[in-house]
């Protein structure tokens, strides 16, 4: 992490709960309700996808899903609130190999948004600890912040 960057679970407005990698997801919005399916924390590579010295792409599509919440009850503050969240790949090595940012929005009245990620693949550089790194940045923020990080194993077969 760079000096600008602090590493909290608690903002401004949101607050990071947690988040998993599947392999899918099913949200029931009449019960409120997510239904995670396959929940991956190891992958398995054949040494053939270590060959090379370069990144490769393991065609595994998933999903990162991702659970936020008010830091102020819904009583006090209402309003809707907007914040960015990058989501980056890093190594064993801290090479950050992928990123993805969104824009998500709490609706007015919500105490807690659920957000989910479709990646096609994981990109490896070698076997060994991946994190997802979830970074938030709320509308007066200048640098996306550390929230999080969600960990997966890559071994070679």
């Amino acid at each position: 992490m760079n000096e600008k960057e602090t590493t909290s679970t608690h903002r401004k407005d949101i607050q990071y709960v947690w988040g998993l990698i599947s392999q899918s997801s099913a949200i029931d919005e009449e019960r409120n309700n997510i239904s995670l399916f396959n929940v991956i924390d190891q992958i398995s590579v054949s040494s053939e996808g270590f060959a090379g010295d370069g990144k490769t792409k393991v065609n595994m599509p998933h999903e990162i899903s991702l659970t936020w919440r008010r830091t102020v009850g819904v009583s006090l503050a209402n309003k809707p609130v907007s914040f960015g969240c990058r989501i980056e790949l890093v190594d064993p090595t801290g090479d950050v190999l992928e990123q993805v940012t969104k824009t998500f929005k709490l609706q007015e009245n919500s105490r807690r948004t659920r957000q989910r990620i479709r990646v096609d693949g994981f990109v490896i550089t070698e076997p060994g600890d991946y994190v997802y790194r979830v970074k938030t940045k709320e509308d007066d923020d200048d640098d996306f912040q550390t929230v999080n990080e969600i960990p997966f194993e890559v071994r070679k077969q």
